[in-house]
């Protein structure tokens, strides 16, 4: 999997590893300008896009290219902790990431991820939370849906030492999914703008997260 350092740090020994949506390709980060964004945010945080396009998820290399060629990589180097910033299709592949390796990684920032349709939404908000949600068993392989909701139970459980931050615009499509794991957020890593499913919204949503000092530390 190729990946480009968008952004050096004076200590590298925090870094971002960012994901792209489903039909864009790595590059959309640097024409987001999100390199200039952490700049201006004083962060000392490092910068790294994967180009983790919609081929991977389908072939299932997501999780081994992604590890072989990028995150095992940057560790040798001397990361410490690093953080998957995914947009849209980018945050589900860093739950599925997290899901396989959460050791190797420090937290997760969500931008607008996909999170099933509206059955398994109703579903769980019949349960009344996501930690009392139960789904169907068995599950089917195919169930995306379920699974990833499920993966999102065990990384926001109370015992979790990993944070998710999500940040979302209000007139995203997707709005339904976002608002529903936002109840199971501390509100101080939830992040809004007025905006849809697009990167002028994610853009300005990315400098909010970095202000808020919740990854390695910035603001």
């Amino acid at each position: 999997m190729p990946s480009e350092m968008l952004r050096e740090a004076e200590d590298s020994a925090c870094l971002a590893v960012l994901l792209p949506g489903r039909w864009d390709r790595m590059e959309a980060f640097r024409k987001a300008r999100f390199p200039e964004r952490a700049e201006a945010a004083g962060v000392d945080l490092g910068l790294v896009t994967a180009d983790a396009h919609i081929g991977y998820y389908r072939d299932e290399l997501l999780v081994p290219r992604l590890h072989q060629d990028v995150i095992a990589p940057l560790r040798a180097r001397g990361a410490e902790r690093i953080w998957l910033v995914g947009a849209s299709l980018g945050g589900v592949g860093s739950l599925v990431y997290w899901k396989s390796h959460p050791e190797e990684i420090a937290g997760l920032v969500l931008l607008a991820p996909y999170l099933g349709e509206a059955d398994v939404l109703d579903e769980i908000r019949r349960a009344g939370s996501l930690q009392q949600w139960r789904p169907p068993r068995p599950l089917a392989y195919d169930d995306f849906g379920r699974r990833i909701w499920l993966t999102l139970q065990q990384i926001t459980a109370p015992d979790s030492p990993t944070p998710v931050l999500l940040a979302y615009g209000t007139r995203d499509d997707l709005g339904p999914g976002h608002r529903l794991l936002a109840r199971e957020l501390p509100e101080t890593r939830v992040f809004t703008r007025d905006g849809g499913h697009d990167w002028n919204t994610w853009a300005e949503l990315w400098s909010g997260v970095l202000a808020s000092g919740e990854v390695c530390g910035g603001g």
